[in-house]
């Protein structure tokens, strides 16, 4: 039986892109800002936390809507049955002055 195993240990995408800036500036090719030469390291940890604080916001707005949703909700409901008190009570009032 033979088994083979390949692993990749050599650098990925971004840290040859990374270094390749670092070249680049160092080299004065480039005239970027350090951030932007290094942003091959943060920028998909930034993406990770951006796409993390929408999905929040999303949670928060979500929340809010469904808050204002039921407490409309509820004052219609509490319209409603005020209003059947009021005509329950105004035939009970009817009946008894159809009964006098």
């Amino acid at each position: 039986m033979k088994t083979s195993s390949s692993s990749s240990g050599g650098a990925g995408f971004l840290s040859l892109l990374t270094i390749a800036f670092i070249v680049l500036k160092l080299t004065g090719v480039i005239e970027w800002s350090w951030w932007w030469v290094l942003a091959p390291l943060w920028g998909p940890v930034a993406a990770i936390f951006a796409v993390i604080l929408l999905y929040f916001i999303f949670l928060v707005v979500k929340f809010v809507v469904i808050s204002i949703r039921d407490r409309i909700e509820e004052e219609h409901f509490k319209r409603l049955i005020m209003k059947r008190i009021r005509q329950q009570g105004k035939n009970n009032v009817n009946r008894a002055r159809a009964n006098l």
